[in-house]
């Protein structure tokens, strides 16, 4: 019960924010704040298992962060860690690749080699190489991700 409420409210709350346009008179930190709460919104909803239905939200605020904040922008690569984990959930697994990569590529020069969200971002690569049965590949990047862990 409490995950048809909580689906209920992201619903909602996806509804009042999908129709906002973002016009001269929003700033940039209001534009970021409400893609933020829409991504948060989706990522939370998402882990309860409804992958199909979170594909589309996620690629419209991905679509209005590479907009409204550039591609290579954190909260604009966090979406994309998230959406390959969605695309890979999904069995589209070259869309996901391409999306990890990009992720991973930019959140390793925003936030180095260390930081958690590049940690995520390198494990979602590998577990895509992975189910692409690119085994060697997919075998570095967690070897990769477990060195990187131990110098934390």
């Amino acid at each position: 019960m409490t995950c048809l409420l909580r689906s209920i409210i992201v619903a909602l709350s996806l509804a009042n924010t999908v129709g906002l346009s973002f016009g001269a008179e929003a700033t940039s930190e209001e534009v970021r704040s409400n893609l933020a709460r829409r991504f948060e919104a989706i990522n939370a909803d998402w882990r309860t298992g409804e992958t199909k239905k979170f594909e589309s939200p996620t690629e419209e605020v991905l679509a209005e962060q590479r907009s409204a904040l550039g591609p290579d922008d954190t909260d604009t690569l966090n979406t994309e860690t998230l959406l390959a984990q969605i695309k890979r959930d999904l069995g589209q697994l070259n869309a996901a690749l391409v999306l990890a990569d990009h992720a991973l590529v930019g959140l390793r020069s925003v936030n180095g080699e260390t930081h958690d969200k590049t940690g995520l971002a390198r494990m979602v690569r590998a577990t895509v190489l992975y189910e692409l049965a690119r085994w060697r590949e997919a075998a570095a990047e967690f070897r990769r991700h477990r060195a990187e862990g131990a110098d934390r």
